[in-house]
């Protein structure tokens, strides 16, 4: 059977500019493995601030609030880190080791903070209004519904800002002081 003929091709039998295959795409076995150390120690950072703020004796928020704000508080402080590494690595003189910002950004921070548990925390509101005594009506979960939209984007926002001011104050450290290098 006559192979299809391939955009480009003569029929002379000249080579294609097209290749036959893509281009085979190396697994970055290394680089993972600094992703998975970086993320081990950012899920204990982040249970560290779960017992910190959540722990029996140093329950800053009461049990009512239960994990909520150590979550909020994980990806804020997570969000403005992330900003901060990012701000520090564009504008060092020296380029970064891909490890080191994989390790950091994508294993710690990535680890640290918790996008899922974000989505969860939709539900907080609607689970409460339907464990409220009495009968659970659309008009409570609904009111749940959207106290709970509301807090994940009041968070959302607050993360964004978290990162801007990151990326400042990172761009800001990693720039080199002109004053200085005339000095020189």
């Amino acid at each position: 059977m006559a192979e299809p003929a391939r955009p480009g091709a003569s029929g002379s039998g000249s080579a294609s500019s097209f290749p036959t295959t893509a281009p085979r795409r190396r697994l970055p076995g290394p680089l993972l493995l600094w992703v998975g150390l970086g993320g081990a120690v950012g899920v204990l950072l982040n249970a560290g601030t779960h017992a910190l703020l959540d722990g029996p004796g140093l329950a800053l928020f009461g049990p009512a609030a239960g994990s909520t704000p150590a979550m909020v508080v994980a990806n804020l402080l997570g969000a403005f880190l992330l900003g901060l590494l990012n701000g520090r690595a564009r504008t060092s003189r020296a380029p970064w080791d891909e490890r080191v910002t994989a390790a950091l950004g994508t294993g710690v921070l990535g680890a640290y903070t918790s996008f899922s548990a974000l989505a969860a925390l939709l539900g907080t509101p609607v689970t409460a209004a339907l464990s409220a005594p009495g009968t659970a009506s659309a008009e409570r979960i609904l009111g749940g519904l959207g106290a709970g939209l509301l807090l994940v984007a009041a968070v959302a926002a607050a993360g964004t800002l978290c990162a801007w001011a990151g990326l400042r104050a990172g761009s800001r450290s990693g720039a080199a002081d002109p004053a200085r290098e005339a000095a020189r």
